[in-house]
């Protein structure tokens, strides 16, 4: 039942879209007029809504970041990442950790067991552009949380990125659509087997909610020593950026869809 509501309410807000994107009328309305680019911008627009996150080129990033992609390129270059590789993922807003992240590929029970949990950190994705690289570090193992912040803190001085550069974890939404969307993308799962990554998102009680791949899956849970050094929990390196109204072809502004039920 949970997991039928958590579909549910995902494919809500895609049939939302839908139904903003274009009503019956119109498409015949404009197939009659041989409106085609209208219509291509249309079909376009709704196909972009239903790919939860997407890569896009170094070229394709606004101008205004051009600096911060020839860096993170280096940076990420000089850390054995493909140059080829893709560095920039794009999210479409408006997205919940346990409504649509189980649509976007296998995760165990569909996540259906988070019923009933009650997290801090839990927003939903906005029109975001996220610079990360697809790499598990094994370096980044083995440190408690205010270590692994510390050895983020020396990786962004390295790369000479802002701020707000390699400086958290990343919410639980995020950190676990970009492992899925890389999976989907190459078939391969980021983090190894037996590891775990830290996320922003907390538990009520303070414990941090984490993400790694099971025989099942992409799997959530917590641990009570999360704050702790382990072998075998790590972290992502990431930076959010914010896109502007002016970020033409890239920023989608939030739908007007409530937040799912959390229960």
């Amino acid at each position: 039942m949970q997991r039928m509501r958590a579909t549910a309410d995902g494919l809500l807000g895609l049939m939302i879209r839908l139904k903003k994107a274009l009503a019956p009328w119109e498409f015949w309305e404009l197939c009659r007029k041989n409106h085609w680019d209208r219509l291509l911008g249309v079909i376009k627009a709704f196909i972009a809504s239903i790919i939860l996150v997407r890569p896009i080129a170094d070229k394709d990033v606004p101008k205004r970041l051009q600096d911060r992609v020839v860096k993170a390129r280096k940076f990420a270059t000089s850390r054995g990442y493909s140059a080829i590789g893709y560095l920039w993922w794009l999210f479409q807003p408006g997205l919940w950790l346990r409504s649509h992240v189980p649509l976007w590929g296998k995760c165990v029970e569909a996540w259906a067991f988070m019923a009933g949990w009650t997290l801090k950190n839990d927003e939903a994705t906005g029109s975001w552009l996220v610079c990360w690289i697809p790499l598990f570090l094994e370096e980044s193992t083995s440190k408690s949380v205010d270590q692994q912040k510390d050895w983020m803190a020396e990786m962004r001085k390295n790369a000479d990125l802002p701020d707000h550069y390699f400086s958290n974890f990343g919410s639980g939404v995020l950190v676990a659509l970009l492992l899925l969307t890389y999976k989907r993308l190459t078939g391969k799962e980021i983090v190894p087997r037996g590891k775990f990554v830290r996320t922003d998102t907390l538990f009520s009680d303070g414990i941090r909610f984490r993400l790694r791949f099971v025989a099942e899956g992409l799997g959530g849970d917590f641990w009570g020593w999360c704050e702790v050094a382990s072998s075998r929990v790590g972290c992502l390196l990431l930076g959010v950026e914010v896109l502007e109204p002016s970020d033409t072809g890239l920023y989608v502004p939030p739908p007007a869809v409530p937040a799912p039920a959390k229960s």
